[in-house]
């Protein structure tokens, strides 16, 4: 498993050590199904992003941000996917989001599909912006 980098570990330190675990739990589970993924951490806005690339809206897929009492593994495009075994939150034009506040939530059956659907919707979509930018 990858370390954690000083932007990373500043937000899973600075999370209620209640949800430290779930933080790591989720990393975890996106870096499981991407080992690869580019992570850009927002120590500010308490989120680690994981994607294709570093920009957040085009090249990212899935995102971990920590809240007072909960923390969400967040979809950049999960309105444009569907996983059966997994309810999504949100009602915005592309965000989704899953809440976290136990570690047993993370452990959910369908979550690695979820995060699996997602990189390959991302993936998809990048390789087709890339064809339309050559033609």
């Amino acid at each position: 498993m990858r370390s954690l980098a000083a932007s990373e570990s500043r937000i899973v330190s600075g999370a209620p050590e209640k949800l430290q675990p779930i933080v790591l739990a989720l990393r975890s589970l996106i870096l499981s199904v991407h080992p690869s993924a580019t992570i850009v951490a927002w120590p500010r806005q308490r989120i680690i992003s994981f994607g294709l690339g570093p920009h957040k809206m085009t090249e990212h897929y899935a995102y971990v941000a920590v809240y007072a009492s909960h923390v969400n593994l967040g979809l950049y495009h999960g309105a444009h996917i569907t996983c059966s075994s997994v309810s999504l939150d949100g009602t915005g034009k592309n965000l989704r989001h899953i809440k976290c506040r136990a570690i047993a939530d993370t452990k959910v059956p369908g979550l690695h599909s979820v995060i699996r659907i997602a990189y390959k919707e991302r993936s998809a979509a990048i390789a087709a912006a890339g064809r339309r930018r050559s033609n």
